[in-house]
């Protein structure tokens, strides 16, 4: 079983020792199927520190004025809600330490969930996946798959969350077509003396693989 919980968080700033998580979205996916998908407004403070670029963008976003009306109606979770709520998801189908964290600078939402959410940080494995990283290696190597143009707007936490999904599975699908587990690499080939067996053209160019 391969699980994956996509995470995006949209936060008052930076620095998770002084600034406050605002939106929150995931998406748990259990063996490629989605099995909970949500999203809310987090609040803990009644008016939490601010770092200006983060308030400009929400403000641009229109993130800010979304969460202070839902906060005026009483309709936002605090973090160990949102906690409980992810962990109540994901206990049902997964066991502790089995499910990855995954989305785009994802060790960025980690630091807010280690600060904030230790108990769901103590259930997931200690690894994640950073889909942004992954998309970056793919670009180097074929421009295509650099950010797509049409991607939502950055900075609203489901559509994030929902984008760093489909990217990665647009990514891992392109690694199953080259069928990489057939590629033989030895330590010093020698492909003079070796025979090609197939070829596959891919985001990396034409991988040959030979027969030893």
């Amino acid at each position: 079983m391969t699980a994956l919980l996509y995470v995006d968080l949209e936060t008052t700033g930076l620095e998770p020792q002084h600034n406050s998580i605002i939106e929150a979205a995931y998406i748990l996916d259990v063996d490629g199927q989605i099995r909970t998908r949500s999203a809310f407004f987090v609040s803990d403070l009644d008016e939490p520190l601010w770092q200006e670029a983060a308030l400009l963008m929400h403000q641009r976003t229109g993130l800010l004025g979304e969460w202070r009306e839902a906060r005026r109606q009483k309709n936002t979770l605090t973090t160990k809600q949102a906690e409980s709520l992810i962990l109540g998801s994901m206990r049902p189908v997964i066991k502790a330490g089995s499910a990855k964290l995954a989305g785009n600078s994802v060790h960025f939402d980690r630091g807010f969930i280690h600060r904030y959410m230790p108990e769901l940080d103590g259930f997931l494995h200690y690894q994640h996946v950073d889909v942004s990283c992954l998309n970056n290696v793919f670009a180097e190597f074929n421009p295509r798959w650099a950010r797509d143009p049409t991607a939502p707007k950055p900075h609203r936490a489901l559509q994030d969350a929902d984008w760093s999904r489909q990217r990665y599975e647009e990514l891992t699908a392109e690694l199953k077509r080259l069928n990489l587990a057939d590629v033989v690499v030895p330590a010093n080939p020698d492909t003079s003396s070796s025979n090609p067996r197939t070829s596959s053209t891919g985001p990396f160019g034409t991988i040959t693989v030979y027969s030893l």
